[in-house]
């Protein structure tokens, strides 16, 4: 989780005490949702994430769109990228 939340930050700009908050400005709604995205592109599931985040798993589903877009497509892309150097 902490290798994931470094590349997240390093990529999005976003501390991840930003990310677990209840901000509801843009990017910090960006890199939760890219977190959740990447947490299940790695392949885990999650139900893991709910604790973590506070979030019910409905929530981190909804969050999980932003995979669909293009803007969060390259984001996993680069984040992913990040992980495997």
């Amino acid at each position: 989780l902490q290798a994931i939340l470094k590349a997240i930050e390093e990529v999005t700009g976003v501390h991840h005490e930003e990310m677990f908050s209840r901000s509801r400005t843009g990017d910090a709604v960006f890199a939760r949702g890219l977190l959740v995205s990447v947490w299940r592109e790695v392949g885990y599931k999650m139900v893991g994430l709910k604790p973590v985040m506070k979030r019910d798993v409905s929530m981190l589903s909804r969050l999980s769109n932003v995979a669909y877009s293009d803007k969060g497509r390259r984001a996993i892309k680069t984040v992913l990228r990040i992980l495997n150097a």
